[in-house]
């Protein structure tokens, strides 16, 4: 008596979900992986699959379709599943990672700034903010003034070492 693929399922269900397992090394998307490939088999070709059957190779042709599925980035369960998980626990991670890392001397810093460049000339002041605010390069900074580089450099660079010299002593 010839069995058919749905018996072949039904009799084989725990090893071929502890196959699954197996591979995916108890992945949490290890029952998504399964129901998957389990689909993938039910709607293969009728005629190749009954030869399958015939032949007794269900498990290798499952575990061939499982592997290419599991370890294929472009396999359709990768892009469906896979890549989406992996983005979303991505996401948490560096989230979560911002969150630990978070320099909350960060706002005290940036009050000390401003404080400190309200003492500074109106020329610095428009320099800074030309570099800083809108983010214009000395290059564009030049085009605009006419006011040479390394003049520009010069004040950014006078004002950074005089900042950071008042913020540590500050703090000592």
């Amino acid at each position: 008596m010839a069995i058919n693929l749905t018996e072949y399922l039904e009799s084989n269900y725990k090893e071929l979900k502890k196959v699954t397992n197996n591979i995916t090394k108890n992945n949490e998307l290890s029952e998504d992986l399964y129901h998957y490939c389990l689909l993938i088999l039910l709607e293969y070709d009728r005629i190749k699959m009954d030869e399958i059957v015939r032949k007794n190779h269900v498990k290798y042709f499952f575990i061939s379709i499982l592997l290419k599925q599991w370890n294929s980035s472009t396999s359709p369960f990768y892009k469906e599943y896979r890549k989406s998980v992996a983005k979303s626990v991505e996401y948490f991670e560096i989230h979560d990672i911002i969150d630990e890392e978070y320099d909350h001397e960060i706002d005290e810093k940036i009050a000390f700034i401003k404080e400190e460049l309200k003492n500074e000339s109106w020329y610095t002041q428009q320099v800074l903010k030309l570099k800083g605010e809108d983010g214009l390069s000395y290059g564009d900074i030049n085009k605009m003034t006419k006011i040479p580089r390394s003049s520009l450099f010069g004040t950014v660079d006078n004002f950074r070492t005089k900042v950071k010299e008042k913020y540590v002593s500050s703090k000592i």
